[in-house]
């Protein structure tokens, strides 16, 4: 890290904290668009074939009660009022039950529609019987019939609806299992990637600033000394970003000091000790450290 420019570095660390970001926004829209996907399977699908099959067992009903008071009316009108009846229960069914055959793919519910289908082919030829016999006048013929076959094709029939109903039931049930799960796995996944994003984000803030203060410290620390006139230290830095050159610079002018303050004391030394001939290389060093240390030479002179 400390070989990336600054800028670069908090650059990388933004467009990091944008991906996770952008992860668990991504996320979060794909398991809503599971979890819509499994609603919208329970309520338009699931459910709406219960509720076909349930107006299909409500029209039996329908049926059996215009038949039972059809057997009991004591005039031919009443009779004949209550048979009126049928057709539209029968239109009825058909209607739901051409629904659910053109949306029942599975192999169970179609098993389970066929059931139905031959269960109201048995319902329906009784009940072409017991109002042709109704019809006739035959009414105790009717009410045997009714008593009997017709009773145990019409339990057939309720049975077979009810164990459709049943069956798509059991469908709506697994539907609501799986939303639920897909609700609680997307929960997690967010909580996991926001909790990631988190850790992640303090983990690059904490190098990032340590990466900038460590070194900052370092430079304001050896300036700090060499206010004081200490130049005994040793600065370095190999990083290649805008502190490790700041770094490289103080020590640069450390350096340089160091060696203006070594020839003047070398100076200093030798006219105290009356070498009054030594001369310090002024060209060796830059700007006004060689303009002080030509001074000493030419005060020598």
């Amino acid at each position: 890290m400390k070989n990336l420019k600054i800028g670069l570095r908090l650059g990388i660390a933004f467009a990091l904290v944008l991906v996770l970001m952008a992860v668990i926004s991504l996320t979060s829209i794909n398991r809503i668009g599971l979890l819509a996907g499994e609603v919208d399977i329970l309520v338009t699908d699931r459910y709406v074939k219960t509720v076909w099959a349930n107006n299909v067992l409500d029209e039996i009903n329908v049926t059996a009660r215009a038949v039972r008071n059809a057997v009991i009316a004591t005039t031919p009108e009443e009779t004949g009022n209550e048979l009126n009846r049928l057709p539209a229960a029968s239109a009825t069914i058909t209607e739901n039950l051409d629904k659910l055959q053109s949306t029942i793919t599975s192999d169970e519910g179609v098993a389970l529609l066929g059931k139905v289908q031959a269960a109201r082919e048995e319902y329906v030829g009784m009940l072409n019987r017991i109002t042709a016999l109704l019809r006739a006048g035959q009414d105790a013929a009717a009410a045997k019939l009714l008593l009997g076959g017709m009773r145990n094709a019409q339990a057939n029939y309720m049975g077979a609806i009810n164990g459709l109903i049943a069956f798509q039931g059991q469908l709506m049930t697994e539907d609501g299992i799986q939303a639920h799960d897909a609700a609680e796995q997307g929960r997690l996944m967010i909580i996991i990637l926001g909790a990631a994003a988190l850790i992640i984000g303090t983990l690059l803030a904490f190098l990032i600033t340590l990466s900038i203060t460590r070194p900052v410290a370092q430079v304001s620390g050896a300036a700090r000394k060499m206010a004081q006139g200490d130049f005994d230290f040793e600065l370095k830095s190999d990083a290649k970003d805008e502190i490790g050159e700041v770094v490289r610079a103080v020590g640069e002018v450390q350096g340089s000091v160091k060696a203006m303050v070594a020839d003047a004391n070398m100076l200093a030394k030798a006219a105290v000790e009356g070498r009054l001939a030594t001369r310090a290389d002024a060209d060796k060093h830059e700007g006004e450290f060689r303009d002080i240390v030509a001074g000493v030479n030419n005060t020598l002179d």
